[in-house]
């Protein structure tokens, strides 16, 4: 069972020195749930997964948080942002703020990111710019490719967000 929630029942035969890094970190999942303890402690549990495999990861947590304690660790702001009820920020060895995801974005959080991606490299991308900046006061462009534009947009925004993706629609 737990070899098919983390996608590994094909390999239920095969000595865990055969498989690859992402397979033994799957693998180090299902036997960490083996046990069903009440309290379960991951090390950066989707480090060296790719993303589908992220994605059922995430939810395979979700499923298992709702009826134990789960501490993990990682870098991915986003991970912690889907799994964590409460979130601690280290940096060199030191507890630097805790909270909810929602309590630390409102305090330390720069606003939300848009990435549009164009479909030709020829694309209007000071008119999108343009587009941006007039329909969400206070955003701002944050990086720049040949074919995706980056922008961050204030939590303040938030009630012009439909308008700017209508019109993003009709462009």
């Amino acid at each position: 069972e737990k070899l098919e929630q983390v996608a590994l029942a094909d390999r239920r035969n095969a000595p865990a020195r055969t498989l690859s890094g992402a397979q033994k970190r799957r693998l180090s999942l299902a036997i960490a749930l083996i046990g069903n303890t009440r309290v379960l402690i991951l090390d950066e549990p989707t480090s060296g997964v790719d993303a589908a495999a992220r994605r059922r990861i995430w939810a395979l947590l979700q499923r298992y948080k709702q009826e134990r304690t789960v501490i993990l660790t990682t870098h991915h702001m986003d991970e912690a942002d889907l799994l964590g009820d409460r979130i601690a920020i280290l940096s060199r060895g030191r507890l630097r703020c805790e909270g909810t995801a929602l309590a630390l974005k409102s305090q330390f959080g720069i606003g939300y990111k848009l990435n549009i991606s164009v479909a030709e490299e020829g694309s209007n991308a000071r008119g999108i710019q343009k587009l941006v900046a007039s329909s969400v006061p206070g955003a701002r462009l944050d990086g720049r490719t040949r074919s995706d534009m980056s922008f961050i947009l204030p939590y303040s925004g938030v009630p012009e967000f439909e308008g700017l993706f209508k019109a993003l629609d009709r462009h």
